[in-house]
């Protein structure tokens, strides 16, 4: 899997063998060859989706098993620029009843998320996008 940032400053790449994200330098290029910048290890055994900030904010979607066979996925937000600090998402609670399906930045650097909310059987799946503002407080987007 390979994603850029909005503004194509920044590169970055999965590896289902070894769980690895690693980044590269787009703007610091030295002719054809893309600039290794560092890598991040993910403890997470399937990555559904995965994007990148300008200023290398990385998020991804994975999967959760939960109860038995059942699967659930959930979205990790780091800061790369931070020690791969991890950044909670506000109005975002780990649930049964949600699952997060697709993560991307916009040009603004505004942090958008897909997600479905189970309400019940009858009703089925309700879409939710979410907008968070990337301005870090107290390690939280809102």
């Amino acid at each position: 899997m390979i994603e850029i940032s909005p503004n194509e400053k920044y590169l970055i790449t999965y590896s289902k063998e070894d769980h690895s994200i690693v980044g590269w330098n787009v703007e610091d290029i030295d002719k054809v060859q893309l600039k290794f910048d560092q890598a991040v290890k993910t403890n997470e055994d399937i990555v559904k989706s995965l994007c990148i900030s300008d200023d290398k904010k990385l998020a991804h979607v994975y999967e959760k098993k939960r109860r038995g066979y059942h699967t659930i996925n959930h979205t990790v937000v780091i800061d790369m620029n931070n020690k791969d600090k991890e950044i909670a998402l506000s109005f975002k609670t780990e649930s049964e009843h949600t699952e997060d399906c697709y993560c991307t930045f916009n040009l603004k650097g505004e942090f958008i998320l897909y997600s479905k909310f189970y309400v019940n059987n009858i009703s089925g799946s309700h879409k939710i996008i979410w907008i968070y503002s990337t301005q870090t407080k107290n390690n939280k987007w809102e």
